[in-house]
């Protein structure tokens, strides 16, 4: 019989065409760098045409000035906190797409970005994130991408992150017990690990970073209280997490359990069924497919590619 996870990727991969760009793209470009999938790999070359821009610089423009609109969780929490910071969402996606070009195409488009943003105000943006602590508590995911794209995978500068991981460890226990806490706590941790490994390239040295390990535990410790109010993308990312950092579980079999109960009526994919924080707003197939990649990984090896780019001159 075969595995869920194989049967689920078989779906998405019969179904790929059906996906809008992005979704194909995110899918794709995850399993590619997690274990070298051949199909993923494949799809990330035909991809290329479309992921590299005539112009970056208009391209680049375009995105920071207009991102394009997203089901975003804890919408109304964040709202505040991107008012505040506006250049956000937008330059975040920027940097992903130099990042993608950088890392999957051997396309450096670094110097395009800069003539729209200078780096000392991308630095700027960050200092400002970093030193905010309720806007790195609410913003969570948002925050996190940009500090890491700009200060460990495009233009590291030599920001010492231990220091943030300290201060970050240390504002995350003002978190409350309600879900919505408990979700932006776990995108925060899971994703500066994420960051840390620049987002599946390479393993994270816990030796040299012991925080992510501190968040790791306490990722474990939450989901073990509140099962029932951690939604299926939550302890997917986790478990992706702890391959990420060689990081032993108790939680695989659970969350495996619940994945098994988890099928959505209308196709081979999971959805949130028996959980009391179910993302009804992403049940579609396309819609999905951020919990499902997670899920594909989570239950394969992580055998990444190491790869390197030089900086900036």
């Amino acid at each position: 019989m075969a595995r869920l996870a194989d049967v689920i990727a078989k779906y998405y991969y019969d179904n790929f065409d059906s996906l809008p760009g992005d979704k194909q793209f995110h899918f794709v470009s995850r399993l590619g760098s997690w274990a070298r999938d051949s199909r993923a790999v494949d799809r990330l070359d035909q991809l290329r045409s479309r992921m590299i821009p005539e112009n970056p610089e208009v391209f680049f423009k375009d995105l920071i000035d207009n991102p394009p609109k997203a089901k975003i969780n804890a919408a109304e929490r964040r709202a505040p906190y991107f008012a505040k910071y506006p250049s956000l969402r937008g330059r975040m996606l920027a940097l992903f797409r130099v990042r993608h070009l950088l890392y999957h195409y051997d396309v450096d488009t670094r110097e395009d970005l800069l003539k729209l943003i200078s780096i000392d105000e991308l630095y700027k943006l960050s200092d400002k994130l970093m030193s905010d602590t309720k806007a790195l508590m609410i913003l969570s995911t948002y925050a996190i991408n940009y500090i890491y794209l700009v200060e460990v995978i495009l233009f590291p500068r030599g920001k010492d992150m231990n220091e943030f991981l300290d201060r970050v460890l240390a504002e995350a226990t003002h978190y409350g017990k309600n879900p919505d806490d408990t979700l932006l706590m776990i995108y925060l941790f899971t994703h500066c690990i994420i960051g840390q490994s620049n987002f599946y390239q390479n393993k994270v040295q816990t030796n040299l970073y012991p925080q992510y390990k501190v968040m790791l535990e306490r990722i474990e410790n939450t989901i073990s209280r509140s099962l029932n109010t951690v939604n299926l993308d939550n302890k997917f990312e986790f478990l992706v997490c702890c391959k990420l950092a060689d990081y032993e579980t108790i939680l695989s079999t659970i969350v495996e359990n619940e994945a098994r109960q988890s099928k959505s009526p209308d196709g081979d994919f999971l959805i949130d069924t028996i959980n009391d924080t179910a993302q009804s707003n992403k049940t579609s197939f396309s819609d999905s497919e951020h919990r499902n990649v997670l899920y594909i990984m989570s239950s394969s090896e992580f055998q990444p590619v190491t790869r390197s780019r030089s900086k900036l001159i």
